[in-house]
């Protein structure tokens, strides 16, 4: 495998030269408080993705996190919350990720971090300006743990019950039940072996895909999604956006694989992106793909960077359908809360385009309710239910619409 150093979470860094641009940084280091061998630290998860509150000594109130093993060797700070808490910046570097574009990040010395009682200083910390993503997120974004946080302990990961743990390594009792997958970890990055199954072909493709507690679908990079003709192997497709990240806007074919085998896991019919970018991180020949929360969600996760495992144990979630999207549209989320929608873009062929709405519509009601009652995941969900007709009110200039869209299945 090449070497591969592009994280994950749409946030992903297709360029991280810190170990080579910087002085020599502190080893890591993840502190447990005094007698204790396993902390838990409450989270929340917002479609599919956890935030874990985080403290800055300097500042007064917890930040919100993401646990994004895609984020790889590093912990990440947005640019202006760095500022604010008064952590040294140095140097400037470019990053990219996700999308085409790219941006600067700075390196932070000396950033000490908290959660629930745990503290970790030391190891690569960068800016990354994760604010500018927030209104097609639909959340606030203050920084980001990465893998090196996660290594230096056994971590839980429990969506089902909205929890974090950290546990020692050396009290630590592996799971006796679930699935237990190697894994590889290069640059603090996890690859796990994977058999991915088209229709029309009877033996599957045997290759790696990233692990993501970042990002919210599952993505196949450009180079493999060709090579393999995913779109075409699809039985239904869509063009239409993918995400947005570090590097804007990634736009690709959404559809379905007939099968995703993860160890002795099987996936039956995941919804899945084929990425069609020419740059980032998406466009990597180096692995098939990125698996987020669209799969993950579905376990119950240890992971075990040094012993090169996790274990899956799937929760109730587990036989959920994979759904996409059954609207058309994309929305960008503005107000201190987020809850104000307006269509970004619309997908061609879709319910939304022939309803007649546009972008830059203002959302004002669903089906009579005010739009504001909704953040984007309940929005998000409501637009997941094939044959319901749906009554959006939009403001358009100086005037309300109203139209019918009936939703259907797009992939």
């Amino acid at each position: 495998m090449k070497k591969i150093l592009s994280g994950g979470c749409l946030l992903a860094l297709a360029v991280f030269i810190a170990a080579e641009a910087q002085t020599p940084v502190p080893n890591p280091v993840l502190n447990f408080p005094a007698g204790r061998d396993v902390v838990k630290v409450p989270i929340e998860i917002f479609e599919g993705v956890p935030y874990v509150p985080v403290r800055i000594p300097s500042f007064g109130r917890d930040l919100a996190f993401i646990l994004d093993t895609g984020a790889g060797g590093i912990v990440a700070v947005d640019e202006d919350v760095a500022r604010e808490a008064g952590l040294a910046l140095t140097g400037e570097f470019p990053l990219g990720g996700a999308g085409e574009k790219t941006n600067v990040g700075h390196f932070i010395e000396k950033g000490r971090y908290s959660s629930g009682g745990l503290s970790y200083e030391g190891g690569p910390q960068i800016t990354i300006p994760l604010h500018g993503m927030d209104p097609f997120w639909g959340k606030r974004k203050d920084g980001l743990i990465g893998g090196v946080w996660i290594a230096q302990a056994i971590a839980v990961l429990d969506y089902e019950n909205a929890e974090l743990a950290f546990h020692r390594r050396e009290t630590f009792s592996w799971p006796a039940g679930g699935h237990t997958i190697p894994v590889t970890v290069e640059g603090q990055f996890l690859f796990a072996p994977v058999k991915v199954h088209l229709r029309g072909q009877e033996a599957p493709i045997e290759t790696i895909m990233m692990l993501d507690t970042g990002l919210r679908g599952m993505t196949f990079c450009s180079p493999f999604s060709k090579d393999h003709d995913l779109a075409g192997r699809s039985p239904k497709t869509l063009d239409t956006v993918l995400g947005y990240g570090i590097g804007g806007v990634s736009r690709g074919i959404v559809g379905r694989v007939q099968a995703l085998e993860i160890g002795d896991v099987l996936i039956k019919e995941p919804a899945a992106g084929f990425s069609t970018d020419k740059n980032g991180a998406l466009a990597d020949p180096g692995y098939a793909g990125i698996i987020g929360a669209e799969i993950l969600r579905r376990f119950r996760i240890t992971f075990d960077y040094a012993g090169n495992r996790i274990n899956l144990r799937e929760n109730k979630s587990f036989s959920d359908p994979s759904e996409f999207d059954m609207s058309g549209l994309w929305f960008r989320c503005e107000g201190s809360d987020f809850r104000t929608f307006i269509i970004q873009t619309i997908a061609a062929g879709t319910p939304a385009q022939k309803s007649g709405l546009a972008a830059e519509d203002r959302l004002v009601e669903v089906d009579g309710k005010p739009a504001g009652t909704f953040n984007l995941e309940s929005l998000r969900r409501y637009f997941k239910q094939s044959g319901k007709t749906v009554a959006l009110t939009v403001r358009r200039g100086e005037k309300n619409i109203t139209v019918s869209l009936r939703l259907e299945r797009l992939v």
